[in-house]
């Protein structure tokens, strides 16, 4: 081996080790950034070379610095960010309209039921009593006052539901964005031969917000791109990207590009959880109230109608309430202006309650609407919603304890150990010494032969 060779591979070693205590460093200065990749470094023999007696080595150089990520950790995370983020979601929504019933309680809709129903059967003992006959009304304004309230309840929450995901796709375009420019920058500084590990743990932060909003798909091509999609519709890589919009679609909103006519088939994330209460959850319940409150219109209209009014000419065929539209029981006007339009009587007869009292009875009839009295009805309303709530915060809390996992596991692997990683600045640094030494062996040998010549 010649000096010069000497010297090459003391100063290559030199590099090479300055290089992984540099590696080190940067572990260490990270250790408690939790977006951070631990990197390792890779040496590989250079420069080997044949000679009489067998091959001579070339010393040694970074062959490359890798990134310790385990690709399969990281594609669960993001499917259990996607399902605890629906799931998450769906709770949080599902509490407001559940909020909506304040039940048990006497300003609940059970509460003000009976008190409508119990009107009635004081104003059939006492017909002909103005006073009970404004209870009648007192107690018709309040459940009317209280369907209102809850219908109006069902929009608020989907006004708010609506205006979050709107915030959420604004926040995917601008993701999906971000992901084809560090596609762009990660490819640049690889062929520049770049260290870009940096650009790829910022990659890697962004696909994991993205999966928190939707199911993703991506694939990483031979140039180290990311090609993302979301819901089976492709959404970056390092030449074109598509943005999202929500439209309306069946009566529906649903999510498609921009630019096209391809609609995103959610099934997870918090968009989807969203987009799922504002299109289905919200509206089932909903419909089971007006249901609810229409078989209870209706009842007390075909009794009503058919009694008779306390005038001095007693009219019938007067319907209680005139109609439900736009989330509002609406009482028949004459009623509210004048309480003698209330028909308690079958007859027309002074003094006689019994239409007030088969109205009551109403409240004990179970052959008017599910094979259930009006009180049980609107018990399942409450309890079914109570019990689709409590499934989904199990379902919720299973998936946040298999991502904790997930997440200890991706730790172990991306995570910075200060011990380690001082133990090998330590072990580079005796190297680099030792290499530092070979140096001035080689110029010592070098003066020996000049000073022989």
């Amino acid at each position: 081996m010649s000096i010069t060779k000497l010297f090459d591979i003391s100063r290559q070693s030199l590099l090479a080790f300055k290089t992984a205590i540099d590696v080190s460093s940067q572990n260490v200065a990270n250790s408690t950034n939790p977006n951070y990749t631990r990197q390792r470094v890779l040496f590989a023999t250079v420069g080997a070379e044949n000679f009489k007696r067998g091959i001579l080595g070339g010393g040694v150089a970074i062959q490359d610095v890798l990134r310790v990520r385990n690709e399969l950790t990281d594609i669960q995370i993001r499917n259990y960010n996607s399902k605890f983020n629906e799931q998450d979601k769906r709770s949080e929504y599902l509490a407001q309209v559940e909020s909506l019933f304040i039940e048990p309680n006497e300003l609940g809709m059970g509460s003000v039921l009976n008190s409508f129903f119990n009107s009635w059967n004081e104003l059939a003992v006492t017909p002909n009593s103005q006073v009970l006959r404004g209870k009648v009304i007192d107690s018709a304004r309040l459940l009317s006052s209280k369907i209102s309230s809850l219908n109006d309840g069902f929009k608020t929450v989907k006004t708010q539901a609506l205006n979050e995901a709107k915030g959420l796709v604004d926040k995917l375009n601008q993701y999906i964005q971000e992901i084809q420019q560090l596609n762009k920058e990660i490819f640049l500084g690889k062929n520049a031969e770049n260290n870009v590990a940096h650009l790829m743990d910022k990659r890697d932060e962004v696909m994991d917000e993205i999966s928190k909003i939707a199911n993703i798909n991506y694939t990483i091509d031979n140039q180290g791109t990311f090609v993302l999609s979301i819901g089976g519709v492709f959404a970056s890589d390092i030449y074109k990207l598509n943005q999202f919009e929500l439209v309306e679609k069946n009566g529906k909103l649903a999510l498609k590009t921009v630019d096209g006519d391809a609609y995103v088939n959610l099934n997870s994330g918090s968009l989807y959880g969203i987009l799922n209460t504002y299109n289905d959850r919200i509206p089932h319940y909903q419909n089971r109230l007006d249901e609810f409150v229409v078989a209870l219109m209706n009842s007390v209209n075909d009794l009503h109608s058919r009694g008779y009014t306390l005038h001095q000419s007693p009219a019938t065929g007067v319907n209680f309430f005139t109609a439900y539209e736009n989330g509002k029981l609406i009482i028949n006007e004459n009623i509210l202006q004048d309480p003698n339009y209330i028909a308690a009587s079958a007859n027309g007869e002074s003094g006689d309650g019994s239409i007030a009292l088969q109205i009551f009875d109403l409240s004990a009839r179970k052959d008017i609407l599910n094979n259930k009295t009006f009180f049980d009805n609107y018990a399942d309303i409450v309890t079914d919603l109570a019990r689709e709530k409590s499934l989904n915060d199990k379902s919720q809390e299973t998936n946040q304890i298999i991502l904790q996992s997930l997440e200890r596991q991706k730790a172990n692997y991306i995570g910075v150990s200060i011990d380690e990683e001082m133990t090998n600045i330590i072990a580079y640094q005796k190297a680099y010494e030792a290499s530092a030494k070979l140096v001035s062996v080689a110029d010592q040998m070098l003066k020996t032969l000049i000073n022989a010549v």
